[in-house]
């Protein structure tokens, strides 16, 4: 699995959805085709997962279902 990172801040000139200019990005796609997907999240952590079209699926960390506690997810 590849995961990009930009290693720093968006500058205005980049193209990106919805993205601005005070928060670090990162993505990756997963194959799900041999079984469900379980994340373990650390504290603290904000951010979401959503399907190959932008399409929500859920929140996880501050605004997911540990309240930015950490867990396991699935």
């Amino acid at each position: 699995m590849t995961l990009p990172t930009w290693e720093r801040l968006i500058h205005p000139h980049y193209i990106g959805l919805t993205a601005n200019t005070t928060t670090p990005y990162s993505w990756m796609w997963i194959d799900l085709h041999g079984g469900p997907l379980v994340a373990e999240v650390p504290q603290g952590v904000l951010g979401a997962i959503d399907d190959h079209w932008y399409h929500w699926v859920v929140d996880v960390g501050l605004t997911g279902p540990d309240h930015g506690k950490g867990g396991t997810s699935r």
